[in-house]
């Protein structure tokens, strides 16, 4: 059975960051009557998600958030070949949404490590990213910094200097 979570807990949904549990209510929603958790994301109180309980697939998406020791491990088993180039864009594009749909914290800093190293081997030659990869970057720059940060109780600003700290990489 799916975790059952408590109204004030932080969680995280999916790659939307962390969120509060602000309440448990039922409603109906689109002509679904259901238990739903309502989840306030920490950093944008102008969105509020509304999760059903029974729906497995968007429960599934709920996850605890992540311990500093968590974050810790998951930037000490860092793995160049976990997260790979792809030359071709639409294949690459297509590997890319899979991760940030899965929503593994190591994956999606996989991801952003690459990113920021091909930026930077890019600038390197006087070239830039296209702009779906920088904005793929931005993304996973944002997910990493927000749920690391909130792990860490560091702002998200110190995020990417705290991964370099520890692995040299950022």
């Amino acid at each position: 059975m799916t975790q059952q979570f408590q109204i004030g807990e932080y969680v995280r949904y999916g790659s939307n960051g962390v969120c509060q549990i602000d309440d448990i209510q039922e409603m109906t929603i689109a002509h679904n009557r259901d238990q739903y958790y309502i989840l306030q994301p920490v950093t944008d109180q102008n969105t509020t998600f509304f999760i059903p309980m029974h729906n497995d697939a968007l429960r599934g998406k709920i996850h605890p958030v992540l311990t500093r020791e968590e974050v810790d491990a998951i930037i000490d088993s860092v793995d160049d070949a976990l997260v790979v180039w792809i030359d071709d864009r639409k294949q690459r594009m297509e590997r890319f949404r899979t991760i940030l749909r899965n929503a593994d914290p190591r994956e999606i800093l996989c991801l952003r490590i690459l990113l920021f190293e091909r930026k930077r081997s890019l600038a390197a030659n006087g070239l830039r990213l296209s702009p779906s990869d920088n904005n793929l970057l931005k993304q996973v720059s944002e997910i990493t910094d927000n749920e690391f940060s909130f792990a860490l109780e560091i702002s998200e600003q110190k995020v990417a200097q705290y991964i370099h700290t520890r692995i040299g990489k950022l």
